[in-house]
């Protein structure tokens, strides 16, 4: 036998696949680049196997969009059974909680009412703005219905009592679990920033034993007495916005 074999090995170098991508996302968000989460702009890479068993390489340029600043209505007052127009501005796309969308909606509360409408920009990135319609009577006491502990706006970032010839009142505030997170009888009285009268007591800034809570829905008890004599007790639903 003793013959000689010739092998011939025909060798086919693959190239390393590179990748550019671009992505954007909201800032406050975050994204599993790198091997982390990634939450500030810059370039970040992934080494990928192909189908060949060679690296890919995926750079992705990473932006961060900011939410656009929605202006919305000043904080306004009407006599009960009127009406009035609420405006939102430097968004794309509004949603209202009436339900409502669109930048301009119409609403005839019978009670004084802060009404919160979410801007999603178009890169889907969204702001939230506030604007309470005060219901005017001789007498009242109100509680608003929500807060955005982030907002610029005094009056919307901390949650006060307000009313009118309130000489006593007893404020409370539970969770849903029926804890109590904030109590208060703090009957000083000072103007709103709108120059009307009332806002009483410093205010809940959302917290309980000094820590920040979680947006959520919790409940009010109020009792307060008037100049005249007349007593009322009210409870009510409040959502804390972050």
């Amino acid at each position: 036998m003793g013959c000689d074999s010739i092998l011939i090995t025909n060798l086919l170098v693959s190239p390393p696949d590179s990748i550019l991508v671009y992505s954007t996302i909201c800032k406050g968000d975050s994204i599993l680049l790198g091997g982390n989460y990634q939450s500030t702009t810059g370039i970040y890479y992934d080494t990928l196997v192909t189908s060949s068993g060679c690296d890919s390489v995926l750079s992705t340029v990473l932006a961060i969009s900011s939410p656009n600043s929605i202006q919305v209505t000043k904080d306004t007052s009407i006599m009960i059974g009127e009406s009035i127009n609420l405006l939102a501005s430097g968004a794309s796309f509004y949603s209202w909680s009436t339900g409502d969308i669109g930048n301009i909606i119409n609403v005839s509360p019978i009670q004084t009412t802060s009404y919160f409408v979410t801007g999603t920009n178009s890169q889907g990135c969204e702001s939230i703005g506030i604007v309470t319609v005060t219901v005017i009577r001789e007498y009242n006491v109100y509680v608003p219905n929500v807060f955005l502990t982030s907002s610029s706006h005094l009056e919307h970032n901390r949650l006060y009592v307000y009313g009118r010839n309130i000489e006593l009142y007893e404020f409370a505030i539970f969770d849903r679990w029926g804890e109590l997170v904030f109590e208060t009888d703090d009957i000083t009285t000072t103007l709103r920033q709108d120059g009307l009268c009332c806002r009483y007591g410093e205010g809940w800034d959302g917290t309980f034993r000094g820590k920040a809570l979680n947006a959520g829905v919790f409940v009010y008890k109020i009792t307060v007495s008037f100049i005249d004599g007349t007593i009322i007790s009210e409870s009510g639903n409040i959502t804390l916005l972050k």
